[in-house]
């Protein structure tokens, strides 16, 4: 488990930046009381729910109780029982779990509005200045939440040495921002910092 305890609303941003990242595995929780919850994932999709000895959807009112815990990723899913017949689909389980509708409609972002223009970009900076802008204007937009998307990040940002992964690094996290002003604002950040005059 993660060392650090967050709080739920950082849990739940990372479960559904994992969704982004269609990522496979399970999503290990320990919570404050020291009760156990985790979430399986299939390709982003959430195809198990548990929490203690409740699953499925019984498990959720108990999931969104939790105050604050630590968490893992593995990359093995855990659970052979899936609970797809007893759960909505995972962008309604994003939202019975506090993710805002409009971050689980900005995930379907069309390719049009997305950063793929390398040239707009003049230069890709050193691995540890972009590591360190990216944490100060996450932090500013983000608060204490900014700061564990960067944590999450630090080693696809430590690696973005081309024009086409610094675009990759950008619209990932903003797609994980989730909230569509302040995307807005990152992007701009980004832009005035390294874009073309």
């Amino acid at each position: 488990m993660e060392k650090r305890r967050i709080n739920y609303d950082a849990l739940i941003s990372i479960l559904h930046q994992f969704c982004l990242e269609k990522r496979t595995g399970t999503l290990l929780i320990s919570t404050e009381d020291n009760r156990s919850a985790r979430f399986g994932l299939a390709n982003g999709q959430i195809i198990s729910c548990i929490y203690g000895r409740s699953r499925g959807q019984d498990a959720i009112p108990h999931i969104t109780a939790i105050k604050s815990a630590k968490y893992s990723f593995n990359n093995c899913l855990f659970d052979k029982q899936r609970d797809t017949d007893c759960l909505p689909s995972t962008e309604e389980l994003l939202i019975m779990l506090g993710v805002t509708s409009e971050a689980v409609q900005q995930a379907s972002i069309s390719s049009e509005t997305r950063i793929t223009d390398i040239h707009e970009v003049t230069s890709v900076p050193p691995p540890h200045e972009f590591l360190r802008f990216i944490g100060e204007q996450l932090a500013l937009l983000l608060g204490p939440l900014g700061a564990t998307i960067c944590n999450i990040h630090a080693e696809e940002i430590k690696h973005a040495t081309t024009h086409e992964d610094f675009c990759d690094v950008v619209n990932m996290i903003s797609d994980v921002i989730g909230k569509p002003e302040i995307e807005e604002q990152f992007r701009l950040k980004i832009w005035e910092q390294y874009g073309e005059d």
